[in-house]
């Protein structure tokens, strides 16, 4: 481990990328058990990580969600099993996929499809499964358990470790960029702040480390107070 990783549980680990995980560098989460290890979200940093030889073997990587930075490490665990939320998982497999997901234009399109292989190294995983809200990740001695938070995309997902008591939030966007866009229907924003609510719990909010479960629960109810008044998260 190096000296700028975080221990967040008896079994999780955040391993902090560059510029303390700044866009495009992220962060990554390391889960170990007594029967397997996982990886979640393996950022684009994990390409430059000195001691990425000395980590424990991986055997499977989870993803909070289908976007590039948080597929750019991927590509460094082939004998892994990867898994994400059925309703991204063509992300995984494929770029094609990944790019529908996206929906650009045609010329922006062209353009990113370079960005995403030379920048984040994407490399398709077409055996890649899809799990549903609430399937469990059974290490041993520690669970990964899904819960499904869209908004920044349709499949996007927390994910809650327990023994550890730890939520992997991903990029959940509680601002007008994810719960509150037109595409994000009433009842879906107020069913995402309710699973949200519901998990008490410390946090890893877009790249920060650690917001804390007190902050967490502070912005869920700010967040939750404009979707039912429509509008705006300050």
């Amino acid at each position: 481990m190096l000296d700028t990783d975080l221990v967040l549980g008896p079994h999780t680990t955040a391993l902090i990328g560059l510029d303390g995980g700044r866009y495009p560098a992220g962060n990554t989460v390391l889960v170990e058990g007594t029967d397997a290890t996982a990886i979640i979200d393996p950022s684009t940093s994990m390409r430059v990580r000195s001691d990425l030889a000395d980590l424990p073997p991986v055997d499977h990587v989870v993803l909070t969600h289908a976007h590039e930075d948080h597929l750019a490490g991927v590509h460094l665990f082939p004998e892994a099993a990867i898994h994400i939320h059925e309703l991204d998982l063509q992300g995984a497999r494929s770029l094609d996929g990944l790019m529908q997901i996206y929906g650009m234009a045609p010329a922006a399109e062209r353009a990113f499809r370079e960005i995403i292989v030379r920048d984040f190294s994407y490399v398709p995983r077409p055996d890649a499964v899809g799990f549903v809200d609430g399937q469990t990740i059974d290490l041993g001695g520690v669970t990964i358990r899904p819960v499904h938070l869209p908004g920044h995309t349709r499949g996007h997902t927390g994910m809650l470790i327990e023994p550890d008591g730890v939520f992997v939030t991903g990029d959940i966007d509680l601002s007008a960029f994810g719960l509150l866009r037109r595409r994000v229907e009433q009842p879906e924003r107020l069913r995402v702040l309710a699973a949200a609510r519901a998990v008490d719990r410390g946090a890893l909010v877009r790249d920060v480390p650690s917001q804390g479960s007190d902050r967490w629960a502070r912005s869920v109810r700010r967040s939750a107070r404009c979707v039912h008044r429509g509008d705006r998260p300050p």
